[in-house]
C-alpha cells in the first residue's frame, strides 16, 4: 500500500485582493483529487491600507464535471520500458 501526500492550490489573490478560490472532491478509492469547482470575483482586504468592507464573496464559479473515457480513447505511458498505467 502506498500512501501520498498532495498539496493542492485552493486560493490565489492579486495585489489589489482579487481572488479565485479552488475547491476539490477526493475519490479515496482511486486515490484521486480532482478540481471539482473554480470560484472567482472574490475580494479580501488582507493588507492594513484597505477597508475590511471591501471583503466580498465569490460571486462567479465554474463547476467541472468529469465523464469515465472510453476504452479506445484511452493511452497507456511508458516510462524506463515499463508501462506506467492508463491515463487520460
Amino acid at each position: 500500500m502506498h500512501f501520498y501526500q498532495i498539496q493542492a492550490l485552493d486560493r490565489i489573490a492579486d495585489a489589489t485582493g482579487n481572488t479565485v478560490d479552488f475547491v476539490y472532491a477526493a475519490n479515496v478509492a482511486n486515490g484521486e483529487l480532482l478540481l471539482s469547482e473554480v470560484k472567482y470575483t472574490g475580494k479580501v482586504a488582507d493588507r492594513l491600507d484597505m477597508n475590511a468592507a471591501y471583503t466580498r464573496p465569490p460571486f462567479a464559479r465554474t463547476t467541472m464535471v468529469y465523464d469515465t473515457m472510453p476504452v479506445a480513447g484511452q493511452r497507456v505511458d511508458y516510462f524506463g520500458g515499463n508501462g506506467a498505467g492508463t491515463q487520460f
